[in-house]
């Protein structure tokens, strides 16, 4: 049986009922949640536990569909869906394995191995965005290196300002601690960076030419089909949910955009 501090691990190939063995271990307690990594294991186990325990007591939580009945105890979902406001007695949640075993089930020397590796982790990303965002602050708004030589005691304080920034950035995020902020976070990149694939792509697989200054209309548009397939879809298919493959849709259509920008372009001159 488990306990609420006793962990498992259960390796095996394909094909070996590992997954069997988590629906029913989750069965075995009044209530629990598995998270899945794709959304059609999700809904295959979602079948199967309806079964077992009749439809009204089972959740199923995926980015295309949100099934939960009024008195649901069990939730099936794929993990960046898993929500965390919820009290159950069994919950399986793959971000945190590697911490558990680490501080938990495991000696002082791999506990202190797994801290200095994840900080110095940490370190080197914040530190790379750290000076990314210097640089850029410092060569685009205030001109350095264009115009004028750069002064290292302001940039040294612009270094500082963005730290603080980001100190300040990580706290929120802690204090919300809600998986939802940063899928919204997520969805919103699809509309924002999705006019950016679409341009990258244009640039490296063609070469052709375009009228530059039809770019910020053609983002803006893609911008808004984006919205129109965020919005329109779900009354269309039921149960549809937009997710994570509106940065891939925004920039086909920028992509195509682009394409009719060109064939354009090359029919003026």
């Amino acid at each position: 049986e488990m306990t609420k501090n006793k962990i498992t691990a259960v390796l095996g190939p394909t094909n070996t009922g590992k997954t069997h063995l988590a629906i029913e271990t989750m069965l075995s307690f009044d209530s629990g949640m598995i998270g899945f990594p794709l959304r059609l294991l999700a809904r295959e186990v979602y079948d199967k536990v309806i079964k077992k325990v009749g439809l009204e007591k089972v959740a199923l939580i995926t980015g295309e569909e949100k099934i939960i009945p009024l008195n649901a105890k069990y939730f099936l979902c794929t993990v960046e869906s898993m929500p965390i406001n919820k009290e159950l007695d069994f919950v399986g949640k793959s971000d945190e394995l590697f911490s558990f075993v680490a501080m938990q089930h495991a000696t002082p020397i791999v506990s202190v191995a797994f801290i200095i590796g994840l900080v110095a982790a940490a370190y080197s990303s914040a530190d790379s965005a750290l000076t990314a965002l210097t640089t850029s602050f410092c060569v685009d708004f205030l001109g350095y290196e264009r115009s004028k030589p750069t002064d290292i005691k302001k940039r040294r304080w612009v270094h500082i300002g963005f730290a603080f920034i980001l100190f300040i950035t990580i706290l929120i995020f802690n204090a919300i601690n809600n998986e939802a902020v940063i899928k919204e976070l997520f969805r919103a990149a699809g509309f924002t960076y999705g006019p950016l694939l679409g341009l990258f792509s244009f640039g490296i697989l063609t070469k052709n030419k375009i009228n530059d200054k039809y770019v910020v209309v053609i983002t803006l548009i893609s911008i808004l089909l984006t919205g129109i397939y965020f919005y329109g879809m779900p009354m269309l298919v039921e149960g549809f949910e937009a997710g994570f493959e509106l940065i891939i849709i925004n920039g086909f259509f920028t992509y195509i955009l682009l394409h009719f920008n060109s064939y354009l372009h090359r029919k003026k001159s």
